[in-house]
């Protein structure tokens, strides 16, 4: 028996960049309500956003998560490239700080520390990927 649509490799990893890019933009409104948050004393937006975007972004990741190892096993060129995207982006504040040297394409942002969507997710497409190669092949009944 022949299962549903699958999206080609290259159609998932650009889908995934764009999800990836508006985790990016997310990330940084909610660093500017922070930030407005601190200077009107009234931080209950920030609060309610930050809520509604972890849950969003949680709900993506695991959307993305069960799509790509339920049609993407052992494929290489998803498992390579999910798994070199998240690590160079979850490692980025590391490679600035020890380095100096940042990417043109990914201005210096300041990130919300551990609690940064973008290098959360950033992380789990890593591990998205390591998994996409770990795990068995599928096997059809």
């Amino acid at each position: 028996m022949k299962r549903g649509f699958s999206l080609p490799d290259a159609v998932l990893l650009i889908v995934t960049l764009i999800g990836l890019a508006s985790v990016y933009a997310l990330d940084s409104w909610l660093h500017n309500l922070q930030l407005l948050g601190r200077s009107t004393f009234n931080a209950a937006p920030y609060i309610w956003a930050g809520s509604i975007a972890n849950l969003v972004v949680a709900g993506l990741i695991l959307l993305l998560a069960w799509y790509t190892l339920r049609e993407k096993r052992r494929n290489l060129f998803i498992a390579v490239s999910f798994t070199l995207v998240g690590l160079t982006l979850a490692f980025y504040p590391v490679v600035i700080f020890l380095t100096g040297i940042d990417f043109f394409w990914l201005p210096a942002v300041i990130f919300r520390g551990p609690a940064s969507l973008f290098l959360t997710t950033s992380a789990f497409i890593a591990g998205i990927g390591i998994l996409t190669f770990l795990l068995p092949e599928r096997h059809e009944r």
